[in-house]
């Protein structure tokens, strides 16, 4: 059965962080599917699993990108999660990152 590679790239930051290399962790899963549609259709399939790792206290903003290739290394399909978070509570906030409801940071109660 024909092998496929999953790529997986995540990014983890703040809203007001520039893109940090330290910040994005690369993971690679190889798995057997009996054609390329199918392999694209278990890689949807992860999608989910990457948001249920978001941590919500921690995480502002995410970006994960699932790249599907073939056995000699051929982008086959692309797909992206983003996950954006906009604390409005200071009691329930991680810290003082708090937004007034026009989506603007303060340092005032919301």
């Amino acid at each position: 059965m024909p092998r496929y590679v999953f790529e997986t790239l995540h990014s983890v930051g703040r809203r007001d962080d520039e893109a940090r290399p330290d910040a994005c962790r690369l993971s690679v899963t190889t798995v057997e599917a009996p054609d390329p549609k199918a392999a694209i259709r278990e890689a949807v399939k992860a999608l989910p699993h990457l948001a249920r790792q978001v941590d919500p206290t921690e995480d502002e903003k995410r970006t994960s990108v699932i790249l599907v290739k073939n056995e000699c290394g051929m982008p086959l399909y692309s797909a992206t999660l983003n996950f954006n978070a906009t604390w409005f509570d200071r009691s329930t906030a991680p810290s003082d990152r708090v937004r007034n409801a026009s989506g603007l940071e303060t340092t005032e109660p919301a």
